[in-house]
């Protein structure tokens, strides 16, 4: 395990945002999120081989959709999700992990381990970003068997106040009702779901993703004195340009029966 550090924080917005290949949420949020985080404590990043065998792993993250222009998320709504699941899952939830990579979502679970404790997992449902809760859900959605515990909190408080919503049931359903709760407060809601046995984890998740991201970071920033030659910043149509770190390259790549490693990425 490893403290992640403010300078952890910017790498994990410039690699997460390159890696979501045009998603995963906005870089000022990313920012706003990684400073606190690591200001306010520091949050440990741990591998799935670091954690107890008994352990369970929920995903955290934000649902809704990036193009809203009245959404608000403030940093205790992921904190209050988590709290509220670790209540009602009543099984021990000893880390979280992001359903993906981004600009912002790279970043998630990092408030939480600084405030509640629990360790980051570097692992993710997804290399690159995507537009539902059914990708990025370790194949959960077709377990047999298997109930989706999944709990928003958040909302635009002054359109609707502060909203809070416990659901359990078919996973896919249950990602159906949680995009309308979105939409209905706002466009985007702090979601804490999905608690799973650490072996499930270990065989369906992609691993090294959040290292991954740090990785690439630290190139790019490295970089940028030297001029890099173009922008990680998203394009007018969404899409995250190409860019050149003039002959350094990232070795490092996920492990994952299902997840995506790098060579699965589109051109951006």
């Amino acid at each position: 395990m490893r403290e992640l550090t403010p300078d952890d924080a910017r790498y994990a917005v410039l690699g997460g945002g390159v890696l979501a290949c045009g998603g995963g949420g906005w870089k000022h949020h990313g920012e706003l999120m990684g400073h606190l985080a690591t200001e306010l404590n520091k949050p440990l990043l741990a591998q799935v081989d670091e954690l107890p065998e008994d352990s369970y792993v929920a995903t955290v993250t934000a649902i809704g959709a990036p193009a809203a222009k009245n959404w608000e998320i403030r940093p205790v709504d992921y904190v209050h999700a988590l709290q509220e699941l670790i209540k009602v899952a009543d099984v021990p939830i000893a880390a979280v992990m992001t359903a993906q990579n981004g600009y912002s979502t790279t970043l998630n679970g990092w408030i939480q381990s600084s405030v509640l404790g629990v360790k980051v997992l570097d692992t993710a449902g997804d290399v690159r970003a995507h537009p539902t809760g059914k990708l990025g859900g370790l194949g959960l959605g077709e377990r047999e068997g298997y109930e989706s515990i999944q709990v928003v909190s958040g909302g635009n408080r002054a359109l609707h106040g502060h909203f809070l919503s416990v659901n359990k049931g078919n996973l896919n359903t249950v990602d159906d009702v949680l995009r309308d709760i979105s939409v209905r407060t706002g466009g985007f809601i702090a979601s804490a779901r999905n608690p799973v046995e650490l072996q499930w984890v270990k065989d369906n998740g992609a691993h090294g993703s959040i290292s991954l991201a740090l990785d690439l970071g630290r190139e790019m920033e490295a970089a940028q004195p030297q001029g890099a030659t173009r922008s990680s910043r998203p394009s007018p149509t969404g899409s995250v340009r190409r860019w050149s770190t003039r002959g350094r390259s990232v070795s490092r790549s996920p492990r994952s029966p299902r997840g995506l490693g790098p060579r699965h990425l589109p051109g951006g």
